[in-house]
């Protein structure tokens, strides 16, 4: 087995308009897979959706690839939340 550490090169925080709560992301980078990752901490139900929107893209080569898909799906909220329960 071995161990990866991941080094949180980014943090973002969101306030959405309507929730009482602060969303929080962070995109991380690893030592041994050499991938940038991004996580967040609540999914979104978009407008009209019957279920909420995980992310499916999370792992990436670059780091502003792995920042432009993460900012995308944060503009993207709604006050209709479900919480990460992985972050």
């Amino acid at each position: 087995m071995s161990i990866e550490i991941r080094e949180v090169v980014k943090e973002y925080l969101m306030n959405v308009p309507g929730m009482k709560q602060t969303v929080k992301a962070r995109i991380s980078h690893g030592e041994l897979s050499n991938f940038y990752r991004w996580e967040i901490s609540h999914y979104y139900r978009p407008e009209n959706a019957a279920d909420f929107h995980p992310p499916s893209n999370v792992q990436l080569h670059t780091l502003s690839e792995c920042e432009s898909t993460l900012l995308s799906y944060m503009r993207k909220f709604t006050d209709k939340v479900e919480v990460n329960e992985d972050y």
